[in-house]
């Protein structure tokens, strides 16, 4: 079974990762989950093996870009994804993987799949028990800062 990391706890090359300091409850940060082998589109689209993902959907961009949708910047605004974006993504056969968290597989197991916490625990959850917006499980923030190193930093889009 393949895994994919929070990109929130576990960013791409050109962010720098938070400290356990950063969480409120790193007992209840989802760091690692098992990956969907592909979207449930009619062509069965691929998701790349390289790809984390992230937990939250951009509303807007601070770089006057549109309305979102991508990878979270400095000075964006964004909002929790919630089980209704993964519902409606995953209905409509759509080849989209946003919000990103639909990259998750979450009903690997019996309708829901196991999930490793910041802590080192792990635990069986349904996907709409990770995504409840009063026990929000991949963090209640983005904690993520761009890596400022000349050699790694990349357009934040």
């Amino acid at each position: 079974m393949p895994y994919i990391n929070n990109y929130n706890a576990m960013p791409a090359h050109d962010w720098l990762p938070p400290n356990e300091a950063a969480f409120d409850s790193p007992a209840s940060m989802i760091v690692i989950a098992e990956r969907r082998n592909n979207m449930n589109d009619p062509a069965k689209t691929v998701i790349g093996q390289w790809k984390g993902f992230s937990p939250f959907v951009e509303t807007s961009t601070s770089h006057g870009t549109g309305s979102g949708g991508g990878q979270i910047c400095p000075g964006d605004t964004y909002r929790f994804a919630t089980w209704q974006d993964v519902q409606t993504t995953l209905t409509t056969g759509s080849s989209k993987d946003v919000p990103e968290v639909v990259r998750v597989k979450f009903d690997q197991h019996l309708g829901g799949t196991n999930y490793a916490f910041f802590d080192g625990h792990a635990k069986w959850h349904r996907g709409e028990q990770t995504l409840n917006p009063t026990n929000f499980l991949y963090g209640s923030q983005w904690y993520p800062t761009p890596n400022p190193s000349p050699l790694s930093a990349t357009s934040c889009h």
